[in-house]
């Protein structure tokens, strides 16, 4: 049987049609095994940075129940919050005692003391980026960790004891009887945000938003 030249143009064209396509199937391989790697690499800095947020929860949860006093985090100063019904009496007068001791509409009751973090709109506008005008900062491992407190509703935390000097609100008195009560508990509810970020390269980092009751 003779061959014709329209015949050999056809068969150079199949083997060229599945040259591509054997091309194309192993590009497509290469593709999803990089893919892979980058996605199971990233994924692993991702989950570091996770952990060292988890943990910085944990501290920051301590130091809000501590009542501002946290060493592990570089706070080392106890607020007081004075008497819970006057926004004007936090020692020390800071934002960061402010943002404990009072509702967020109260940080600023006493002057300027939080920072608007956008002038443009009313009122005191606090930002949820832990990196921004950060309530402190401390260093675990080789992740720098910032926290902060966007959030403060008033309650009347613990009522099982007697109210401590530095504490908020726990009791009402009854002048009739001389007796000490307890209200319904009402805890005050923070929400605060928490970054982790790799000190050598900012990239790996992980942000945690936490509501606490206290």
């Amino acid at each position: 049987m003779k061959i014709t030249k329209n015949e050999r143009g056809i068969a150079l064209v199949m083997v060229l049609m599945l040259a591509l396509i054997g091309l194309a199937m192993v590009s497509a391989l290469l593709f999803m095994v990089t893919q892979g790697t980058s996605l199971s690499g990233a994924m692993k800095f991702y989950g570091t940075a996770d952990e060292a947020a988890v943990g910085a929860t944990d501290f920051t949860g301590e130091y809000i129940y501590n009542r501002g006093l946290m060493t592990a985090l570089g706070a080392t100063t106890v607020c007081n919050c004075g008497d819970p019904a006057i926004y004007t009496d936090t020692v020390p007068d800071t934002c960061r005692c402010r943002k404990i001791c009072n509702p967020t509409s109260q940080y600023n009751a006493s002057g300027t003391a939080c920072v608007d973090e956008d002038t443009a709109t009313g009122g005191l506008q606090i930002s949820y980026d832990p990196s921004q005008n950060f309530d402190g900062s401390a260093v675990l491992g080789e992740y720098t960790v910032t926290y902060k407190i966007i959030d403060t509703i008033e309650g009347n935390t613990d009522p099982g004891s007697i109210v401590a000097s530095r504490d908020l609100v726990s009791h009402g008195v009854v002048a009739a009887s001389g007796g000490v009560y307890s209200p319904p508990h009402f805890p005050f509810i923070y929400r605060f945000e928490v970054m982790a970020q790799k000190t050598i390269n900012p990239r790996e980092h992980a942000i945690m938003s936490v509501l606490y009751g206290y």
